[in-house]
C-alpha cells in the first residue's frame, strides 16, 4: 500500500530493515508487491497511510498490471 512520504519518514530504520529481511526470507515463488514508497501526490491520500478513491483509481490498475505480468 502506498504510504505518504511524511509517514514513511517516521518509520524507524530498524523496522524498515526488518521488513526487508522478512521479504528476503519468503519463498522464491512468492510475489511481493511493495508500493510503500510509490510517489503519489498528496491529493491521492485520505491520510498518511491510506489512499482515497482517486488514489485507488490510480493504484489499482498498477497492481493489476503487475499481477498480470507475473503470470
Amino acid at each position: 500500500t502506498p504510504l505518504h512520504e511524511s509517514y514513511r519518514a517516521r518509520i524507524p530504520e530498524e523496522i524498515r530493515t526488518g521488513l526487508r529481511h522478512e521479504f528476503e526470507r519468503l519463498d522464491s515463488n512468492a510475489t511481493v508487491l511493495n508500493y510503500g514508497a510509490l510517489p503519489l501526490p498528496d491529493s491521492l491520500f485520505l491520510n498518511a497511510d491510506h489512499i482515497n478513491a482517486d488514489g485507488a483509481a490510480v493504484f489499482t490498475p498498477m497492481v493489476v498490471q503487475e499481477l498480470q505480468t507475473e503470470e
